[in-house]
């Protein structure tokens, strides 16, 4: 119900209620009022009557009227009746009718006497005496006022009066009705008056309504006019105010929401809240791709429905209950095709300004790269430990061997130094390739691009190794144009020529060929393609995508044998990337390997 209909209905009850106790009040009073008015006007008239009577003594001679004298007095029943419009009756003083001017003369012989009637009764001991009742001659209603005729200070006779009831109240309803209709009427100008002085007093306050609805729904430019000098006219400048506060917090608010939303998002740490209950209050982009499709839709879920890592979940349950702080690493399952993550995970409770507990904050750290550097310092230090292990050993148990006396043995100890010198050698060259491959792979290592003709270098490369290829009796051939020119710096090529022609030649049957090849792909990221193709046994299928890990050898025993480091093709490999080229390989295994040298062409390596 709107405003101004309660206002009107409330002032039309009490207008309504208002009338309702003000004719029941009315018309308690008015028919008091008129009865009263008809007993001082038969009381003024009953005392006309007993003056005229008391004088008269033709009429009324004595305490007891004659028979004779029963005419007349009746005669003038009916006329005091006539004269003053009320039932006139007469009586002697021993309270026999002797005229009325409702009653013959014979209905008067038949009445009784009305010596006992209360009015009668009342008038004889106080002069007046009234009473209300049916009459028992007319059997209506009727109201009596009857006074006592007194002559020489004795009673001879009474004088009664009476008025029909039915017409005083008749009277009584006239008053009401004309009443009713008065009032009516003045509730119908209420009820207009009304109605227009709710619909003024309310518009401003509807008007109110509709602005506060509007704000609540976002709108910012309400405004509320006022030009009352009252109440409302404040309550609309507060609105104002308060319009113009709340936008200002709310455009603070937003700001803030801004900014922590960009913190929260661009940071590359997932993070996760949660409430004392367990369920999730935030979580930030980071943390979207960390958990995939889990975490979206997740604030209002619980912790359980989003991680299933019990470790997690301890130490949120840790930090929620105990108030400690929890650190914990696990590892999730990448989406498909996607390696392995680790996470570190520090849970931390959150407080109120009270100290009263709010949540938990978890940040997932990635730590996939530390641990597989981690890793890869483990393997690089039990790799190099066990390579090193092998000539060291060997080195002692022939040290200490020629120590025991077999320095004099003339057969043997030559022998035994020429075995020294090979391992001291290997570890050298192991040390060597070590210190190559944590140059380049620090970044410490610099190139210095020129043009070199790069059948030169292969010839080069192939006279330093043609004595072991001979050996093997390995055919080392180069196809590469004499004017081929590549751009790039010439101690590093010569490393990695040198690196696969020697394993070309290691790891060949006897009677192969190590094959060198040059070409021009044209693609602006690879302009230039080296081949170096071997006819040897060949790398199996699921070892060629570790050939280019440190110390990874397809055949440990004949590597070691053939004094291979294992750091070869890793080196390889960096220099190929330290150029901004690449290196890959294809093998069959039994038929041979081509080893690919990817470098960029004039324009890509002079910016190298």
């Amino acid at each position: 119900m709107r405003f101004r209909h309660r206002i009107l209905l409330f002032g039309l009850l009490a207008a309504v209620v208002t009338s309702l106790i003000g004719l029941a009040l009315y018309g308690t009073l008015a028919g008091e009022t008129q009865r009263h008015r008809v007993s001082e006007r038969l009381d003024r008239e009953s005392a006309l009557l007993v003056r005229l009577l008391s004088a008269d003594h033709g009429l009324w001679p004595g305490p007891v009227a004659p028979p004779e004298a029963h005419g007349p007095i009746q005669e003038a029943a009916h006329r005091f009746h006539d004269d003053l419009g009320v039932r006139v009756t007469l009586l002697d003083r021993d309270g026999r009718v002797v005229g009325d001017s409702e009653l013959t003369d014979a209905e008067i012989a038949a009445l009784e006497s009305h010596a006992a009637r209360p009015e009668i009764v009342a008038a004889r001991a106080g002069g007046t005496g009234t009473d209300q009742r049916v009459s028992s001659t007319l059997r209506e209603r009727m109201f009596y006022l009857a006074r006592r005729i007194d002559r020489d200070r004795s009673p001879v006779g009474f004088v009664r009066l009476a008025v029909p009831v039915a017409e005083v109240e008749r009277d009584i309803g006239r008053y009401t009705a004309s009443l009713v209709a008065v009032t009516l009427a003045g509730l119908l100008v209420t009820t207009l008056l009304g109605f227009l002085a709710a619909r003024r007093f309310s518009r401003p306050i509807e008007e109110m309504s509709r602005a506060a609805h509007a704000i609540a729904g976002g709108r910012r430019d309400v405004r509320v006019e006022y030009t009352r000098a009252d109440e409302l006219g404040d309550l609309g400048a507060a609105l104002n105010r308060m319009t113009r506060t709340l936008g200002e917090q709310i455009d603070a608010l937003s700001a803030e929401k801004r900014l922590r939303d960009t913190i929260l998002d661009g940071m590359r740490e997932g993070l996760l809240v949660v409430d004392p209950a367990r369920r999730v209050l935030l979580g930030n982009r980071a943390l979207r791709g960390i958990l995939g499709d889990a975490a979206a839709g997740a604030v209002g879920r619980p912790l359980i429905e989003l991680v299933r890592d019990t470790a997690l979940l301890d130490a949120f349950d840790t930090a929620l209950v105990r108030g400690e702080d929890r650190r914990e690493t696990i590892r999730l399952s990448g989406a498909e095709g996607l390696p392995e993550r680790v996470f570190e995970v520090g849970v931390t409770r959150l407080t109120d300004p009270a100290g009263a507990p709010l949540g938990a904050i978890g940040l997932f750290l990635d730590i996939t790269r530390l641990s597989a550097l981690e890793q890869v310092r483990r393997d690089f230090v039990a790799d190099a430990s066990h390579e090193l292990r092998t000539p060291l050993t060997s080195i002692k148990a022939f040290v200490e061997t020629l120590l025991a006396g077999g320095i004099d043995d003339a057969s043997n100890n030559r022998h035994f130094l020429e075995i020294i010198r090979k391992h001291s050698d290997r570890m050298e060259a192991l040390l060597d390739d070590l210190t190559d491959l944590s140059l380049i792979e620090t970044g410490a290592a610099a190139i210095h691009p020129e043009e070199i003709a790069l059948g030169a270098l292969v010839g080069e490369v192939f006279e330093t190794l043609r004595p072991r290829a001979e050996a093997r009796r390995v055919r080392l051939v180069s196809e590469v144009d004499p004017g081929f020119v590549v751009l790039a710096d010439r101690r590093r090529l010569e490393q990695i020529l040198l690196n696969l022609v020697d394993n070309g030649v290691k790891f060949n049957k006897e009677a192969g060929s190590v094959t060198v090849r040059a070409l021009s792909t044209g693609a602006p990221a690879a302009g230039v393609r080296i081949e170096v193709a071997d006819t040897g046994a060949g790398i199996p299928r699921d070892a060629v995508g570790r050939i280019f890990n440190r110390f990874f050898r397809v055949d440990r025993a004949r590597s070691r044998e053939m004094g291979g480091t294992g750091l070869g093709l890793s080196i390889v490999k960096h220099l190929a990337q330290l150029h901004g080229g690449g290196v890959s390989v294809e093998s069959e295994p039994g038929k041979g390997s081509v080893f690919r040298i990817d470098l960029p062409d004039r324009d890509g390596a002079a910016a190298v």
